[in-house]
């Protein structure tokens, strides 16, 4: 089912639409401690379509079940001639609780346009978000110049604060934005750093192929009150996304999922195809995605997957959770959709 309207240019009027749900958000988990109870298996499921054939979906965040962002690439048709219109080629999606908003993301850098695709989106509340090297305030957006800094395009964003926020990307990139500006934080290497994770002053990176430097096939990073202190290897030959809270920790890849409860990592699941994300809001409240649209819920007992493999050969993206709302992305067909599934 598709639930879309568009808007071009439009940012301040569509998220005036919007309400603070600060205590759901991605990075909030709602129950810290976990505990021992379980959390249910059941969900309901509705797929959104965002764009017309063709559009894609790079990465998704969820702020709460009435504030998520989609960032990608989403081609317009023109309602009057219906042909696609380039000129309302979207890269943002705003979800609002009821249906799906495209927007052209450009803020003018140095005199110059910046519309491009999309690649990553993190955000506190309505009015601060970051989509790539661009920053929402509440009232306009700002873009960043990374010319001389980004060695790849950004992949994944992660902050604790308003001002430490880390941009992860291809060729071994690690950005630091410290409040008025962006820094170069590590190394350039041969392979793509592909997620990024935190939780008190403890942060992981997920490196997903070889590295010439290290000699390493998919391995974490991990970084301490800012500084990187070494790196560890999860078991994957192939690392992807990363995730934890209060001292546990789940990495996935090509391998399977594993799971850091103290010093060493040891592997929980072996879905089979690789796994290209993992989020939680609680210890007990993990979703895992899966290549080829399988969601994988883990309710702080037993692995149970509440999504099968799509039929049509979905190819997967990234997930993210709040409050009772999950969203699971990808390409289904020739379409950018949403599976977006509800807590029952």
């Amino acid at each position: 089912m598709r639930r879309m309207k568009l808007a071009v240019f439009a940012c301040a009027a569509i998220l005036a639409l919007c309400a603070f749900f600060g205590s759901c958000s991605d990075d909030q988990p709602t129950e810290p401690n976990g505990g021992a109870d379980t959390t249910s298996h059941s969900f309901i499921w509705h797929t959104d379509t965002l764009g017309e054939d063709l559009s894609r979906i790079n990465d998704v965040f969820c702020l709460s079940e009435g504030d998520a962002w989609a960032v990608g690439y989403f081609y317009v048709r023109d309602e009057d001639t219906g042909q696609i219109n380039h000129l309302k080629t979207a890269n943002v999606a705003h979800w609002d609780g009821e249906e799906w908003t495209l927007m052209r993301v450009e803020p003018r850098v140095d005199g110059l346009g910046t519309f491009a695709e999309a690649w990553a989106v993190f955000g506190w509340i309505h009015d601060d978000i970051w989509v790539d090297n661009r920053h929402w305030n509440g009232n306009s957006w700002t873009a960043y110049n990374m010319n001389g800094i980004a060695h790849g395009r950004g992949r994944k964003i992660w902050g604790n604060r308003t001002d430490n926020i880390f941009i992860v990307g291809e060729k071994g990139s690690i950005l630091r934005w410290d409040g008025s500006g962006f820094t170069e934080f590590g190394s350039q290497t041969t392979a793509a750093n592909l997620d990024i994770w935190g939780c008190d002053d403890t942060m992981y990176v997920a490196v997903s192929d070889y590295d010439q430097e290290s000699g390493n096939w998919g391995y974490l990073i991990r970084l301490e009150n800012g500084e990187v202190v070494g790196t560890e290897q999860a078991g994957s030959d192939v690392m992807i996304t990363v995730w934890g809270m209060d001292g546990v920790w789940y990495s996935g890849g090509c391998q399977g999922v594993f799971r850091k409860t103290g010093d060493s990592w040891q592997r929980v699941l072996a879905p089979g195809p690789c796994v290209t994300g993992i989020r939680g809001t609680a210890l007990n409240n993990v979703y895992i995605l899966v290549q080829r649209g399988q969601v994988i819920h883990f309710n702080g007992s037993n692995f149970a997957t509440i999504l099968p493999q799509q039929p049509e050969g979905m190819y997967t993206g990234r997930i993210s959770t709040s409050g009772k709302m999950v969203m699971a992305t990808g390409y289904l067909g020739p379409y950018a959709v949403v599976k977006r599934g509800y807590q029952q």
